[in-house]
């Protein structure tokens, strides 16, 4: 297999032959590496860089340890995109590997399964996940690509995942930080967050041992107007004569230029009614800059015909539900039928990755390169003689991208026609300086050396320490910052917070039932503040408002089971709100919205729970009063339902429980307090999904289904990482000290109160008379299990690893190590504390924990010395931070702590 059979694969998975651009560029990529800046204009195939990459990367599997491929692709975009053509773009091309016949697609996945992963490649979209929700690669060694945000990507990098837990972004931290293609597309909008993968790609290049752990990162900028590190990749003269490619970028675009004197919002509907009176026009877009103009604008072609309503700042849930209700009316396609009108309102977030074609647009004034983006959603296959257009300038400044709108609506009226085809476009703008035209960048803080320290430090992190979201999108991005809404039908106004916790601790949220919203906009709704200005773009900061003084209403600020209640709201944070303070509808942000807002959890929960990503689950409080009384009435209650009686005096509840539920999937597991039923993971569909399933390796020793001993566990988790740390092309020296680290990872569980733990409280006769357990039968709930540890007489935050460490040295199996500092780190950090401090608990100094190792009895300490300044655990830290560096290191301990999670979930999984 060469490059040379790029083209015949990339017409087996589309269908079609691959743009001369697409094929130069796998060229270039193999031979030279890839180049630092690609210059391509909308509709011209850019998400086709993901199919480079792969291809890239199945001709590079081979190679091992010299491998210059990336394992990972994240392909980043600086919008919440509505329908994410990236995203079905690799999803299309991923699930062609597991099914096709093709020969040559079966040569490339047969190369892509030489990584010994699960699929030949997976799929991830990261918009804004939750607590528990590992929304990408399970395993370290599978070929990814992973379509997000810079949001996501750059906490993540930097240690600080957003609506991840303490105990995991190291895990994060090491999956982004190494053997990753991050490829930035508008990359001109990202200025702060490029100069920061510039700091980690230097960081990264300083350590003399980090560059053979692991390749780091390497960054490709991708817009048709970003400045590049030397000449950039772009078209050639024989793009401009391929047929296809060709139609596009010729496609004449036509636009009428207003400056309404009458109000903004009533003006960009007029115009749009009088394109859909045109010949031929059946999908009108309307983009405006602001979520509030793009709702005013709706209403009022809704009133006059078929409308819908597309932001960023929507729950994913509701923004999948429109796009399934209108999808075939407005996607980009070929000969596309449509017998009426549909006007199309939409923000910004249809500027980037948007597969949306439109016959005629308005669209409100914004800079040179917004605007070229927005009319590559019109005409986008070029396959309309003629498209109309129209631009209307808001009467006030446009505090969303400020004076450059100004400038570039000067230009255009200097012109005398304005075509915003992309090679008339490209004509006009020769010669042209467009630094004033253009999106202005906020410029991101320096980074230093010491910041990368602190960030490295994650449980427990330090404080103060520097926010990344300026890192991320500029010096005035902490109140810009987005945080994660949720609203819950089950909370009541007026309660305490704390009974709203427990309420929300049995049915945690989920990523596609939280809308995103800019944390200062929050804190002007909860005072009582209903029109708000909200832009669409990540940290873009808002109109400038004096503070409000008004009391604030609470709010759960919620981060995960057992984590202590916060009264700060941070960036990136998960709030939940009752349903009852209104603010959103299907279409998402809507702050004068008083209505309750729809509880969508249960039926956000089991949407994921058809994928086999988690358990099906139904809260019980939403039903009545009846059915809090007794379990057996909610069970006759289900019984009914799986008979589909047809007279029944609870119809209603058992309508709204048949829209939550497939038909009865078994027997359910009802919480002790009779609030919150579920069901058993069902088995996951034979086909490709968004995300890998939601799991964290956090020690669930006590919550689950079947008995292991520690002798299997340990056995499987030692291949897992052998697996792993090989096909990630390591050393042999550090996959050997892996290897032991897993051998010796669990020691600390012959602790007899641990055991004890285990088996809800009673110590087993395994302690006596047959092997210790690694974990328990018997499912049980988070309370169930904190009683069970009291029980069990387990120390509060004591940590089975701390005994873990003791022993291994004890045990004489550090003899085997090349770097024994290595192997204490990677055994104390394998459930993500230690970094840098060990927790410390009180219990007597005299305590002891006996186990064994090769065959010899082992008595040392609990471990809890560890979590003394003074034991050198730190100091320890610090060197191999300094030796290995700050991603190589933390992706040295993802090897085991997900091989640990990967042999837990296999053991749950078997029969």
């Amino acid at each position: 297999m060469t490059t040379a059979d790029f083209g015949r694969f990339y017409k087996a998975i589309h269908g079609y032959d691959p743009f001369p651009w697409q094929e130069r560029l796998l060229e270039q990529v193999s031979r030279e590496g890839w180049p630092r800046t690609i210059s391509l204009p909308t509709s011209s195939g850019k998400t086709s860089a993901i199919d480079v990459a792969v291809f890239h990367l199945a001709l590079e599997a081979e190679r091992n340890l010299d491998r210059k491929a990336a394992l990972r692709i994240f392909f980043v975009i600086d919008r919440r995109v509505v329908v994410d053509e990236a995203a079905e773009h690799a999803l299309k091309l991923a699930q062609a590997l597991l099914d096709s016949n093709e020969e040559i697609v079966v040569s490339v996945a047969e190369a892509l399964r030489k990584f010994e992963a699960k699929y030949p490649l997976d799929v991830a979209v990261l918009r804004g996940g939750m607590y528990l929700d590992s929304t990408w690669a399970d395993e370290p060694n599978q070929p990814l690509v992973c379509v997000s945000t810079v949001d996501q990507v750059g906490s993540r990098l930097l240690f600080r995942g957003y609506q991840v837990s303490d105990e995991a972004r190291p895990v994060h931290a090491g999956l982004v930080g190494n053997d990753s293609l991050i490829i930035v597309d508008e990359a001109h909008l990202s200025t702060p967050f490029l100069d920061t993968l510039q700091a980690v790609e230097k960081q990264q290049g300083s350590s003399s041992t980090e560059a053979r752990l692991a390749r780091g990162i390497e960054v490709v900028k991708m817009s048709a107007t970003v400045q590049g590190d030397g000449a950039p990749f772009s078209l050639e003269a024989a793009d401009y004569e391929n047929h296809e490619l060709g139609k596009r970028l010729d496609a004449p675009k036509q636009v009428e230029l207003r400056a309404p004197e009458k109000r903004f919002e009533e003006e960009l509907a007029i115009a749009a009614k009088e394109l859909a009176a045109l010949p031929n026009v059946y999908v009108v877009g309307v983009v405006v800059n602001t979520v509030a103009s793009a709702r005013a604008v709706f209403e009022d072609l809704d009133k006059f015909g078929d409308a819908v309503l597309l932001t960023g700042r929507n729950r994913p849930y509701d923004s999948k539900r429109l796009w399934d209700e209108f999808k075939d009316r407005i996607a980009a396609k070929h000969g596309r039928v449509s017998t009426s009108t549909l006007f199309v309102v939409a923000t910004q977030t249809v500027e980037v990755g948007a597969n949306l074609d439109f016959d005629a647009l308005v669209t409100e004034a914004a800079p040179l390169d917004s605007l070229r983006q927005r009319f590559g959603r019109l005409n986008r296959l070029g396959d309309r003689k003629e498209a109309r257009a129209v631009i209307v300038l808001r009467p006030k400044e446009d505090f969303v991208y400020g004076a450059p709108t100004a400038t570039t609506w000067e230009f255009l009226k200097r012109q005398d026609k304005v075509d915003f085809g992309v090679s008339a476009m490209g004509e006009l703008l020769k010669n042209q300086d467009l630094k004033a035209l253009n999106t202005t960048g906020s410029e991101g803080p320096m980074v230093f050396e010491k910041y990368f320290e602190m960030w490295s430090q994650t449980n427990p992190a330090p404080w103060p320490e520097p926010d990344v979201a300026p890192f991320l999108h500029g010096r005035e991005a902490l109140e810009s910052a987005d945080v994660q809404v949720v609203w819950r039908e089950d909370l009541e106004e007026g309660a305490d917070v704390k009974n709203w916790r427990e309420a929300v601790e049995l049915a945690p949220p989920v990523g596609i039932e939280a809308l995103p919203l800019p944390l200062g906009a929050l804190r002007r709704w909860l005072s009582g503040e209903k029109k708000q200005p909200v832009a669409d773009i990540e940290g873009l900061p808002d109109e400038k408002e004096e503070k409000r003084k008004q009391p604030q209403k609470p709010v759960l600020i919620w981060r995960g089971p057992g984590e202590e209640v916060s009264r700060q709201v941070r960036p990136g944070d998960v709030v939940v709100v009752p349903a009852s303070y209104g603010g959103c509808d299907r279409f998402g942000w809507h702050p004068e919205l008083e209505a309750a807002v729809e509880d969508i959890g249960d039926a956000a929960n089991n949407q994921l729970a058809e994928k086999g990503l988690r358990k099906y689950r139904i809260r019980l409080d939403l039903f009545g009063k009846t059915l809090k009384q007794s379990e057996e009435e909610f069970r006759g209650l289900l019984h009914r339902l799986r008979d589909d009686a047809e007279e029944d005096p609870e119809i209603e509840i058992r309508e709204k429980l048949a829209k939550l539920l497939p038909p009865y999937p078994g027997s359910p597991v009802i919480d002790s307090r009779v609030r919150v039923a579920t069901w058993p993971k069902s088995k996951p569909r034979p086909k490709l999904v968004e995300a890998a399933k939601p799991e964290d390796d956090e020690d669930t020793s006590a919550g689950l289904d079947k008995k292991i001993t520690l002798t299997k566990h340990t056995a499987g988790v030692v291949e897992h990482v052998r697996r792993f740390a090989c096909r990630c092309g390591l050393h042999e020296d550090t996959v050997k000290d892996l290897i032991l680290s897993a051998e010796v990872h669990d020691l600390g569980k012959w602790d007899e109160r641990f055991q004890a733990w285990l088996c809800a409280g009673s110590l087993p006769r395994a302690m006596k008379e047959e092997e210790p357990l690694a974990k328990s039968g018997g499912r049980q709930t988070i309370v169930e299990r904190r009683r069970a540890r009291q029980f069990a007489g387990y120390p509060q935050n004591a940590r089975h690893e701390a005994a873990s460490v003791l022993l291994a040295c004890a045990s004489g199996a550090l003899a085997h190590a090349t770097d024994r500092d290595l192997v204490l780190h990677l055994i104390g950090t394998h459930h993500g504390y230690g970094r840098p401090l060990m927790p410390y608990w009180e219990e007597d100094e005299r305590t002891m924990v006996t186990a064994e190792w090769g065959g010899k009895g082992i008595e040392t300490g609990t471990g809890r010395e560890l979590g003394r300044l003074d034991s050198g655990w730190v100091e320890r830290f610090a060197r191999l931070n300094q030796k290995y560096g700050y991603w190589a290191l933390s992706y040295l301990e993802t090897i085991l702590r997900r091989a640990d999670c990967m042999q837990s979930r296999k053991e749950q999984e078997s029969d």
